[in-house]
């Protein structure tokens, strides 16, 4: 058996590490999808993919604001 645990150190979706998320966040994830890259922070919904969904949520998390 083997135990894999993951930490994500940055606030999901801040692609921009500026310290909070925002539409050009979101732009971010879209062009990644677009491009077929990963990166966990990009990851909003936690799948596994960065995919439109993961861009909805972020621009959902900016409108709450």
């Amino acid at each position: 058996t083997v135990k894999i645990t993951v930490t994500a150190t940055a606030q999901q979706g801040n692609l921009s590490g500026e310290g909070d998320v925002d539409v050009a966040d979101a732009v971010r994830v879209i062009n990644m999808y677009l491009k077929g890259e990963y990166d966990v922070k990009a990851d909003a919904d936690g799948d596994g993919e960065v995919n439109t969904a993961d861009a909805v949520i972020i621009i959902n998390a900016y409108l709450k604001k």
